[in-house]
């Protein structure tokens, strides 16, 4: 996300933007939507896994020259990455009834198993099925079959 994009989910109704000119993506606020409540609290956990992953990049490159640090290093990353994953997997299917689960799995999943993304979309309502992000998974799912 560039410093002048703002990630937000809206519902019907009225969803409230405030933010400032000069810190125009830093400053923003958004209310009104649950949805939005819900990506919040997932970029959330989603931060914290971005900054455990820095930190270990660091260990890495500070470690560069020790075999045995490096491979307890590696080891970590790799672990935190499956980690992530299933956080991403258990939060789209913990919300099957918001289109927030099929955005998720949409934006984030993109090198997961064909089978934890069939098991997001058979999770999701018919309403979610039938959503713009619902359609996306679905159209992916096809494509995926294909190859």
């Amino acid at each position: 996300m560039n410093n002048d994009e703002i990630e937000f989910f809206a519902n019907k109704g009225i969803t409230e933007f405030k933010t400032s000119l000069k810190r125009f993506g830093y400053d923003s606020k958004i209310s009104g939507s649950t949805q939005q409540k819900k990506l919040e609290k997932f970029n959330q956990m989603m931060t914290k896994y971005k900054e455990e992953n820095l930190s270990l990049i660091k260990n890495r490159i500070e470690y560069y020259s020790k075999e045995k640090e490096l491979n307890i290093i590696n080891d970590k990353l790799a672990n935190l990455k499956k980690r992530e994953m299933f956080f991403i997997i258990n939060y789209s299917l913990n919300n099957a009834d918001s289109e927030i689960s099929p955005f998720i799995a949409t934006e984030f999943l993109y090198d997961t198993n064909k089978k934890y993304l069939d098991t997001i979309y058979k999770s999701l309502n018919q309403k979610v099925k039938e959503s713009k992000y619902g359609l996306l998974l679905k159209e992916r799912l096809t494509i995926e079959a294909i190859n």
